[in-house]
C-alpha cells in the first residue's frame, strides 16, 4: 500500500482511530502492538515486537504480558467496521475458553477475538518453537469458536472486513 495501513484515513480518521473509537468505551486499557513511534500520536502506549518478524504473533506475546485484563480485545487496525456491539458480543460469549473468535465461512478470523492473558507463556513457547501462524496456534488452546448464528442482529461479514489495500477503500467505503 505505501504506507502502514493503520495510518491510512477512512471517512476522515486513521483507520486504527476507528479501532480505539469501537473500543474505547468497554476497555480499561489500550495497547497498540506496532514496530514504529507513528502510532504514539494516539495517546497510547505502543508495543513493538519482542520477536521480530512473527507477524500478528509477535503483537500478541509482546502486549499480552503487558495487559492488566484476564480477558483481551484483540482486533487488527484493518478491521475499522467492527462496531463496539459487535465486540462486547464477543466478550459475553468467550467465558471459559481461553480464545473467542469469529468464523466467516471457512476461515478463522484470528485477528479479531477475545485472548485470555493466561496463554502468554505457552504463546511465547510455541513461538520460539518456530510456529507463527495464528490459524495453527489458536487451535493449540480452548478456543471458542463463533459463526454467524451467534449475531443474528449483526452482520458479521462487515464487523470483519478488512482493508488491505486502496482498492478495498474505494469498494466498501462510500
Amino acid at each position: 500500500m505505501g504506507q502502514d495501513k493503520g495510518l491510512l484515513e477512512i471517512n476522515g480518521k486513521p483507520m486504527i482511530q476507528h479501532v480505539i473509537d469501537h473500543v474505547k468505551p468497554i476497555c480499561n486499557q489500550i495497547l497498540i502492538s506496532a514496530n514504529t513511534e507513528d502510532y504514539k500520536r494516539f495517546g497510547y502506549p505502543v508495543i513493538p515486537d519482542v520477536v521480530k518478524d512473527t507477524g500478528p504473533a509477535g503483537g500478541l506475546i509482546s502486549c499480552l504480558p503487558q495487559s492488566e485484563s484476564r480477558k483481551n480485545i484483540i482486533i487488527s487496525c484493518d478491521l475499522p467496521f467492527a462496531s463496539t456491539e459487535f465486540i462486547v458480543r464477543l466478550l459475553e460469549l468467550s467465558g471459559g475458553y481461553d480464545i473467542t473468535i469469529p468464523m466467516t465461512g471457512r476461515f478463522l478470523q484470528s485477528t479479531c477475538g477475545i485472548y485470555d492473558r493466561e496463554i502468554r507463556d505457552t504463546l511465547r513457547s510455541l513461538i520460539d518453537e518456530g510456529h507463527y501462524s495464528l490459524r495453527y496456534l489458536v487451535r493449540q488452546f480452548k478456543l471458542n469458536i463463533l459463526e454467524s448464528e451467534h449475531f443474528p442482529d449483526i452482520d458479521l461479514s462487515l464487523m470483519l472486513r478488512n482493508i488491505n489495500n486502496r482498492e478495498d477503500i474505494e469498494r466498501y467505503v462510500q
